[in-house]
């Protein structure tokens, strides 16, 4: 047999276990989820046993799709593979099966000697799997918390807590339900499951590129016309993927190069991918994973996250198109002529389910708040509709490509959720967490401003050596408390964390959208970075405007939101004009105006009365030195 054939061997059958594991762990799902009670599921699992067989279908196999290292054999799964997938499936069934014993026995601190044994190993394999997925940054972090109980009593100061025993910390970790099946696996296998079905339904259909074409239709003709497109299409398909990099490689390798053919430089026309990607991330209906824990943590229906985030989030995209309005103007970019772009009523004509589909989505979770099951009915009217036209038909081909995405997508999500739960539980079981926050409180000396600084920091430093997932889970248990100490609104407090743990997907040295979109672009990666670290500055202060004013997140009169929008808007204008060099309304303008333009839309945008007062104060001195400049002109003339 010749090594190509070996290769398509090894190819088709991690290819075929990935579509049948998928494929019952989406029949687990709909079981639990909806709780069916159908075929070899008649018996009802406890949730416990509904995870492991999740992590089973989906951990293990990570090890044949995912190499130890970058020279591992490509033409054939190694026996070192294949020992840690029988291994990793096996454990991870016998917990399966015990889900009962697990609960009803406390197995989670004392067990007999065979679910220890199997503790110890799952324990190390799920390390293993997200070295694998994830990357060394993570795996070093998490490996640090995970082994924490060990030698916390030993540690100074605040890192001090209740120490355990090896095998007691092995059997906590996998038997217990605050740490590898804690909370960020349980809103994963219940409320995030189906709406990364309906995601990847939405990709195999062709919506990506119902997406773009619409945008194209709306943007394409004005001014700098395609980058426009890129942030409207990005922030659209992105809202549904949840995922920056698969929207910058979706989205971008269709617009970045338009950018560039109408006259955008390479490293521009990718940071703006990048920040437009982004941003998705942070556009409901769907959001990222993090979003799900935050209504897991508080509480609340997920569809409340989702209404909060919707101005901070409306906000961010109109100073990406300010922005680059003033930036196409300044250097005189035109848009695309109607012959190069689709027609607005084809594009309706041929994608209308794809809104009807997002339509029900948003019924299900407002009105009929099933948020587990709504994006199920949606992906099934969905699949119906699509059924009638030929190009976007679910075919047998397309089904595939539905399964795959979904397999693939949790294969890499899964470990990252575990990792997440590790921290958390190593940070409860300990009693360190309460600590942190306490000390956090000490340090900040209680200061507000301070405060919330340090939580941008650590926020930043920990996105970069992790994914938002993680990141976010390490601060909901060690600062948001301090923050809900001095009297922030809950939410507000979440939110803060997850926008400025998103901060690293295009700020140095990671800047992971940043550098993906660099790669398309055939720019350079950190003049790429720098470009979107300043396309996109808004990020780097809008959660400081709403953590200190909720009504930007809709908490608030009617008055006070009315009031916080559209100072926030009249800010990002000044804002965008500064940066730029091109007001709206005004034109190019000089270095003395930028910084007036820059510093009263600071001013407007920061959520205070007096703020307010002092950037129309400066907007007046602003317009006053335009005048005196046209005077001056005239009398020069």
């Amino acid at each position: 047999m010749s090594n190509g054939k070996r290769t398509r061997s090894v190819r088709d059958v991690k290819y075929i276990m990935l579509i049948v594991f998928t494929l019952i762990a989406l029949m687990f799902a709909l079981n639990y989820i909806f709780n069916l009670r159908i075929f070899i599921f008649r018996e009802m699992f406890t949730e416990f046993s509904y995870l492991y067989f999740l992590i089973l279908l989906f951990v293990p196999i990570g090890f044949l799709f995912y190499p130890a290292t970058k020279n591992a054999p490509k033409d054939r799964i190694p026996w070192y593979d294949i020992l840690l997938f029988t291994a990793g499936f096996s454990c991870f069934l016998y917990f399966a099966l015990h889900g009962v014993d697990m609960t009803l026995k406390g197995w989670s601190f004392v067990a007999p000697l065979t679910p220890t044994i199997m503790a110890v190993i799952s324990w190390v394999l799920m390390l293993e799997a997200i070295r694998r997925t994830a990357g060394l940054s993570l795996l070093v972090f998490v490996l640090f918390f995970s082994f924490f109980p060990l030698f916390t009593e030993y540690m100074p100061g605040f890192l001090m807590g209740q120490g355990f025993d090896f095998l007691t910390t092995a059997r906590y970790h996998s038997m217990s339900p605050c740490s590898i099946v804690g909370i960020p696996i349980s809103v994963t296998a219940t409320l995030l499951f189906g709406f990364i079905v309906f995601g990847a339904l939405l990709q195999s259909t062709g919506a990506g590129e119902f997406f773009l074409d619409l945008a194209s239709s709306l943007l394409g003709r004005t001014r700098g016309g395609p980058a426009k497109v890129s942030i409207l299409a990005s922030g659209l398909f992105g809202s549904l993927s949840g995922d920056v990099s698969a929207n910058v490689i979706s989205t971008g390798s269709l617009t970045i190069p338009t950018m560039k053919r109408i006259g955008y430089p390479a490293h521009y026309a990718g940071a703006v991918e990048a920040c437009a990607s982004t941003g998705g991330v942070l556009m409901p209906p769907v959001m990222g994973a993090a979003a799900f824990l935050i209504a897991s943590f508080l509480g609340i229906p997920y569809i409340q996250v989702c209404i909060s985030a919707i101005i901070p989030a409306i906000l961010y995209y109109f100073a990406l198109f300010m922005g680059l309005d003033s930036y196409a103007a300044r250097v005189g970019l035109k848009g695309l002529s109607r012959e190069e772009l689709p027609s607005l009523r084809k594009v309706l004509a041929r994608g209308w389910f794809y809104g009807f589909a997002l339509i029900i989505l948003i019924f299900f979770l407002v009105v009929l708040r099933m948020t587990a099951r709504a994006p199920f009915y949606a992906a099934l009217i969905l699949i119906v509709l699509s059924m009638i036209t030929k190009e976007t038909r679910f075919n047998l081909k397309r089904f595939f490509l539905f399964i795959e995405t979904v397999g693939r997508y949790f294969v890499s999500l899964t470990p990252i959720m575990a990792a997440a739960g590790m921290i958390m539980g190593a940070l409860g079981v300990t009693g360190v967490a309460h600590a942190m926050s306490t000390e956090i409180l000490w340090l900040a000396g209680e200061n507000l401003i301070l405060l919330l600084l340090l939580g941008f920091f650590a926020s930043f430093v920990l996105g970069t050596g992790m994914t938002i997932t993680p990141c976010y889970i390490f601060l909901a248990v060690t600062l948001v408390p301090a923050l809900l100490h001095i009297g922030l609104d809950p939410l507000a407090c979440h939110l803060f964390v997850m926008y400025c743990g998103m901060i690293s997907f295009i700020t140095p040295p990671v800047a992971i959208g940043a550098f993906v979109a660099s790669k398309i672009a055939d720019a350079s990666a950190m003049k790429t970075a720098l470009s979107a670290m300043k396309f996109g500055m808004i990020i780097y202060f809008l959660p400081f405007f709403f953590v200190l004013n909720p009504a930007m997140i809709l908490h608030g009169s009617f008055l006070e939101i009315i009031q916080v929008v559209f100072t926030c808007l009249a800010g990002i204008i000044l804002m965008a004009g500064g940066v730029q060099g091109y007001l709206l309304g005004i034109g190019k303008i000089g270095i003395p105006l930028r910084l007036c333009s820059l510093i009263s839309g600071l001013l407007l945008c920061f959520p205070n009365l007096t703020t307010d007062i002092l950037g129309i104060v400066v907007v007046i001195i602003a317009g006053a030195l335009l005048v005196f400049r046209h005077w001056k002109k005239g009398i020069v003339k």
